[in-house]
């Protein structure tokens, strides 16, 4: 499944998120381009839904420790 959005809160303008977004391979491997770490804290954040709260702090942790791509 793909999901396309044309702009989220605390996402930069695309050309700048796709520079900055990372490749990860699925589990057939087949690339697939996705926001940065930064950048998907940034959005989760700006969303500040209930639903994103624990993945807010996985990924304050994962930057904490420097492993945040």
């Amino acid at each position: 499944m793909v999901q396309f959005h044309l702009g989220m809160p605390g996402v930069p303008p695309f050309d700048e998120a796709e520079r900055a977004g990372v490749t990860r391979k699925m589990e057939q491997g087949t690339p697939v381009k996705c926001l940065s770490g930064a950048h998907l804290l940034a959005a989760k954040q700006a969303a500040n839904r209930p639903q994103d709260q624990a993945d807010i702090e996985f990924l304050k942790e994962l930057q904490r420790l420097g492993k945040l791509a």
